[in-house]
């Protein structure tokens, strides 16, 4: 597979794309959003494997496999994650999360157990290249 760009726009661009195709559906003629269908990154990087995500209050609990080279994955590979509230309508994003290797992540939400209601996680991980940054295609670790 060539890759076609690396930089920040084509991988919005081709996520978005993605986003559009597969997780708005219409129903009644109205376009409906399906978050467990979102993709947050696409790319090559080798993605997660055997991901869960276990709620422990207002934290959740992330584990993984650790698959450092297989394919393009190393141990140093960071941890993105988005966690959606769509109850309370709140996104907390963790930009640098723990390497690949670790095998573990545990997300600190900012907000209490009340307003949390139901959260979606997404997760992928990047590899930094000086400026570049490559990502894994993201998963949805489910509704918890």
């Amino acid at each position: 597979m060539k890759k076609k760009g690396s930089s920040f726009e084509s991988g919005t661009n081709r996520t978005l794309s993605w986003l559009i195709k597969n997780a708005i559906l219409p129903e009644e003629s109205a376009p409906v959003l399906y978050p467990e269908r979102v993709k947050v990154s696409k790319g090559w990087l080798v993605g997660l494997e055997q991901g869960l995500a276990v709620r422990e209050g207002a934290s959740i609990r992330i584990t993984w496999q650790p698959n450092a080279w297989q394919g393009s994955g190393r141990d140093e590979d960071s941890l993105f994650v988005i966690a959606y509230a769509p109850g309370s309508k709140r996104v907390y994003t963790l930009y640098k999360g723990n390497y690949r290797k670790a095998g573990v992540q545990v997300l600190d939400l900012p907000w209490s157990e009340p307003e949390l209601g139901q959260v979606f996680v997404y997760v992928a991980f990047y590899a930094q290249d000086g400026c570049v940054r490559e990502f894994s295609d993201s998963i949805c670790l489910g509704k918890i």
